[in-house]
């Protein structure tokens, strides 16, 4: 498996089929089930894939106040896939002033995250 990881760093940490045809074509005796679990429990692929375009909608908008949220899911991260803790983050970003307010959930169930959204809303500055 050092040799997996070796070479996966040196390619940028590709996915499955890239990485996959690398180690075969440099001989490494691995299956593409070994290399599956490998990049499967490596989290830098996921951090340093390029941006995702963002098709979400705008929360709240008015003269001063534009939010936006989302729900983060952490369950594909190999520390947090055996947790039997938190697991999502309900993330809400004030667009003016880039406050950034998160509450964590253990599922992503409408009650939980309206409940957790309520707690945000109350957390929030007055406005003067």
């Amino acid at each position: 498996m050092d040799d997996l990881r070796r070479l996966a760093a040196e390619l940028g940490n590709p996915g499955v089929g890239p990485l996959w045809l690398a180690a075969r074509r440099s001989g490494l005796e691995v299956t593409k089930k070994q290399v599956t679990e490998f990049v499967r429990k490596r989290g830098e692929k996921q951090v340093f894939q390029p941006v995702q375009p963002a098709k979400g909608k705008t929360v709240a908008a008015g003269a001063d106040t534009t939010f936006q949220m989302d729900l983060a899911d952490l369950k594909n991260s190999p520390e947090i896939r055996e947790s039997t803790t938190y697991k999502f983050f309900l993330v809400v970003v004030n667009a003016f002033d880039r406050f950034c307010y998160a509450r964590n959930l253990k599922t992503k169930e409408p009650k939980e995250v309206r409940v957790a959204l309520g707690s945000i809303i109350a957390s929030l500055p007055a406005k003067k």
